[in-house]
């Protein structure tokens, strides 16, 4: 009787660590998609601000420009 209730808190233990086991692959997954998603963010963000400095020298450029042509034209 003692064997076979020990035997069943064997399975039980198993069953139990695999269901451990899965929920550290899944928290091990999902980690990994935040950080993709972290990196992607990054990254985007870095165009984001290089599409923005590139649009700031453009209009500084064409106010110097203009500041040009309007000297000129008086």
């Amino acid at each position: 009787m003692e064997v076979l209730l020990h035997g069943k808190k064997k399975r039980r233990n198993r069953s139990r660590s695999k269901e451990k086991e899965k929920e550290q692959e899944q928290e091990q997954e999902q980690e990994q998609e935040q950080e993709q998603e972290q990196e992607q963010e990054q990254e985007q963000g870095a165009e984001s601000r290089s599409r923005e400095e590139e649009q700031e020298e453009g209009t500084r450029k064409k106010k110097k420009k203009n500041m040009r042509d309007l000297r000129l034209a008086q």
